[in-house]
């Protein structure tokens, strides 16, 4: 009938005719790139993706894989375009690196932490000591006071750093300098919490609390704005590994990997990490939103397990080289892992886990981007540490050697070269002509 409303067959009106409150309330329950679809599918739709409503989605969606950008946001870019950029730039993982090596430590270099925004990088090491670096120079900037022991265990963000020795179970804490400080951290200045009975061998931060794991079989959570202890649990074991991913707490203790609820400390599931886990404790990561736990373990293997069904069986495989998993690192899609031959392994879980259970990667493999997994050589001496993060990748191990990777013009290389194939082919075309 001319001038009713739009109706199918049953009588109900079309989705495109309902109000834009209702339509966010459906959209609400699509993934991104579903919603870029819907974005795509008439004017209408792709209007109501500019709105504030859709901006809030799209900042939610931001979160649930990365920390919030550093700095002033620039005004007037949608949380959708900077989502978009985001993922983009993490493709460059996919790419060249440039490689450098640092030298100042005196001794292996047991842990680090990179912090792009600030051109920083911290390490940690057996010669007792926390030094800070220039990380696009790759000169160091100040060297911390000595430890009581090997600096087994560090943390940072913009605001403060943590580090930990094999020695007192103390943390030495650091806050940020003023914005017009020549270091962000005065390393000579630092404020020590004490608690653990036995060495400290991991630390985490988040937005509200210090996590700390140590060999007296314990977790103590600490208020990073008072600096007093606020929670502690305990284990059956040495703790090796500590993480931090809303809702969950995730820990390696023994040869277990143990996932808490983050709020109550409540244990919510176990898995045990391989058949050698006498010999070596896993290492844990995870998903920002806590939907997948990373699990290496002594056998090689990087497993993936979705947390979000009942069952203990990991849902993917991601990495199986034979040289023990020491750390990881993830910054989505890519996992980094530091192995007991020296070698890193990088891998976009997005494209491993395509393969679902049972696939394996193993240095090549996977769809377009870049293969699944990739493998960076070392020297044969255990490498103990690696971080990654906004396209750089750093690591550490037996060596005094700090290992750094940028790709940050990976992508701009990448484009070059496609362009001088293309221009190549082209001039060959026109020569057979």
């Amino acid at each position: 009938m001319a001038g009713s409303s739009p109706v199918v067959g049953d009588g109900l009106e079309l989705i495109s005719t309902l109000p834009a409150g209702a339509l966010h309330h459906v959209f609400d329950y699509l993934g991104p790139r579903d919603l870029c679809a819907v974005g795509a599918t008439c004017r209408g739709w792709h209007l109501l993706q500019g709105d504030a409503a859709a901006n809030q989605a799209w900042s939610a969606f931001y979160e649930k894989r990365w920390a919030a950008p550093a700095g002033v946001l620039v005004a007037g870019v949608t949380w959708q375009a900077r989502y978009g950029r985001k993922l983009r730039t993490q493709a460059a993982y996919g790419g060249r690196a440039r490689a450098d090596n640092l030298f100042g430590h005196r001794a292996g270099v047991r842990c680090l932490g990179l912090l792009p925004g600030r051109n920083l990088l911290v390490t940690g090491s057996a010669d007792k000591t926390v030094r800070l670096w220039s990380l696009d120079a790759g000169m160091p900037l100040a060297t911390s006071r000595c430890h009581s022991g090997t600096v087994r265990a560090l943390a940072l963000d913009e605001h403060l750093l943590v580090s930990a020795s094999n020695l007192d179970g103390a943390l030495r804490v650091w806050r940020a300098e003023a914005a017009d400080a020549g270091v962000l951290f005065d390393l000579q200045r630092a404020t020590r919490l004490y608690g653990h009975q036995g060495p400290v061998t991991t630390v985490a931060v988040d937005e509200t609390c210090i996590y700390s794991g140590s060999w007296d079989y314990s977790v103590r959570m600490w208020s990073r704005s008072r600096l007093t202890e606020t929670a502690l649990l305990s284990y059956d074991d040495w703790v090796w590994s500590v993480c931090p991913r809303v809702p969950h707490l995730l820990v390696a203790a023994g040869s277990l990997a143990v996932v808490h609820d983050l709020g109550t400390g409540r244990i919510l599931r176990r898995y045990v990490s391989c058949a050698r886990a006498a010999l070596h404790s896993p290492r844990v990561e995870g998903t920002r939103d806590g939907r997948l736990l990373f699990c290496g373990n002594a056998e090689g293997a990087v497993l993936a397990y979705d947390l979000r069904i009942p069952s203990e069986a990991p849902a993917a495989s991601l990495w199986t080289g034979g040289a023990i998993v020491h750390a990881l690192s993830f910054d989505d899609p890519y996992l980094a892992a530091a192995l007991g031959d020296g070698s890193l392994a990088l891998v976009n879980v997005d494209q491993a886990m395509r393969g679902g259970r049972g696939s394996s990667p193993r240095g090549g493999g996977g769809g377009g981007g870049g293969p699944a997994a990739r493998q960076f050589p070392g020297s044969g001496r255990p490498a103990y540490c690696v971080e990654l993060r906004d396209q750089w990748m750093a690591s550490g191990g037996e060596s005094e050697v700090v290992r750094c990777f940028d790709f940050t013009g990976a992508m701009e290389a990448a484009e070059r070269a496609q362009a001088g194939r293309a221009a190549r082919n082209a001039a060959a075309a026109e020569g057979q002509q």
